[in-house]
């Protein structure tokens, strides 16, 4: 899964388009978008519904190929995606019922899977970096976060 995106991608400066491409997959994920599905029953609060998921601002549908394309740079199956931000498996004991995530629940999901995604990308980037230094510099350059401390001395 993503420890190999991360540790078999290529260097970034002998490669660009391969983090351009890997760009494109925070832009794509991140801008998806659950819709409801009405339920006619009252009382019944609306569900997250995997036939109406869609991704507005580019003007691509639900399970295009976009989506698609942006799962297979992640090494992952779009459908498995795709189940993982719509349906809870609740488990108990023996037992597991399958049900689906509510609309900000389903929502949730998707921002996570994106700062996750987010978050290997610059620690990805950050290596690529980190490789390329000189090495006669590395003690005094590094590419990296630091904590607020630190930044303060």
């Amino acid at each position: 899964g993503m420890t190999v995106w991360c540790d078999s991608a290529p260097s970034v400066l002998k490669n660009p388009s391969c983090l351009y491409a890997k760009c494109t997959v925070l832009e794509i994920m991140s801008n998806q978008t659950v819709k409801l599905k009405e339920i006619a029953e009252p009382g019944r609060e609306t569900l997250a519904d995997p036939l109406l998921i869609s991704i507005n601002p580019f003007g691509w549908s639900g399970s295009s190929l976009k989506e698609k394309q942006a799962c297979e740079l992640l090494s992952l199956e779009a459908a498995v995606v795709e189940e993982a931000l719509l349906r809870r498996v609740t488990v108990s004991g023996t037992q597991a019922v399958a049900g689906r995530w509510r609309q900000q629940q389903a929502e949730l999901q998707q921002q996570s899977l994106c700062k996750g995604v987010h978050e290997r990308l610059f620690l990805w980037i950050n290596k690529q970096i980190n490789k390329n230094i000189n090495k006669k510099q590395s003690l005094d350059t590094f590419v990296g976060a630091h904590p607020a401390s630190q930044l303060a001395s």
